[in-house]
């Protein structure tokens, strides 16, 4: 099984708002199929990172994403097992 690692880079945003905006994302993509969803923080910078098994919802999710912040994002499909073993 493949899963599907969406990833979106902005700057981290206001201190007021910080902790109400990442559980938000992570709400959001739990609530649309999402097997793990955090943020990354570092000093100035956030990554969201929602991670599907399911590529359909990860492509609605990612269209949703994209509509509303009018962004491209980076996708990336990683394979879950191991080929040689299969």
């Amino acid at each position: 099984m493949d899963t599907i690692d969406i990833k979106i880079d902005f700057q981290s945003p206001p201190r007021e708002t910080r902790q109400a905006i990442e559980n938000k994302f992570v709400e959001k993509a739990t609530r649309a199929g999402a097997i793990k969803a955090h943020v990354l923080k570092k000093k100035g910078h956030w990554t969201y990172d929602a991670e599907f098994a399911d590529t359909e919802k990860a492509a609605l999710f990612a269209a949703g994403l994209t509509n509303a912040i009018g962004a491209v994002l980076k996708v990336e499909i990683k394979p879950n097992s191991n080929d040689a073993e299969n």
